[in-house]
């Protein structure tokens, strides 16, 4: 969970990378970007991260989800079942943050497990602020959706 992302070569069009490898701006040490769209994307995930950061980007819009139903609802029962679904999400990602084969860098980790702690106390409260949970889950996804 939450993995470190490399360059792929490999040609693919569709994500701003041709024969001749990814379209930069001049900004980011490339020149003569072809398309704006193309201009400042940052370097590409090989497909393996892709596919992770993915896969993880995907659970925590589940948690969102829920947690933006169980804000509308008022339900009790959406809401202990999404606090419950964050509780479980973010301690794999805290328990991924300290395995020995974490790849992110420090100040990420350090920065992502102080994250983790607060989101932990909040559904650890009796009514959790499921719109402050929320909105904390899809700024972790929006990074994961992108590559850096």
């Amino acid at each position: 969970m939450l993995s470190g992302a490399a360059d792929d070569p490999s040609p693919d069009p569709a994500r701003g990378r041709g024969a001749a490898g990814p379209r930069r701006c001049a900004r980011h040490g490339g020149a003569g970007a072809v398309t704006p769209a193309a201009a400042c994307r940052p370097p590409p995930c090989p497909p393996s991260a892709v596919g992770q950061r993915m896969e993880e980007a995907m659970l925590f819009r589940q948690v969102v989800l829920l947690l933006r139903q169980a804000r509308e609802g008022g339900d009790p029962t959406r809401g202990r079942a999404a606090a419950e679904a964050t509780r479980r999400l973010w301690e794999a990602v805290l328990l991924a943050l300290h395995a020995p084969g974490c790849t992110l860098p420090p100040a990420l980790r350090q920065g992502l497990e102080t994250l983790g702690q607060a989101v932990m106390r909040e559904v650890a409260r009796p009514a959790p602020d499921y719109g402050f949970l929320a909105d904390i889950n899809e700024q972790v996804m929006a990074g994961l959706a992108t590559c850096h």
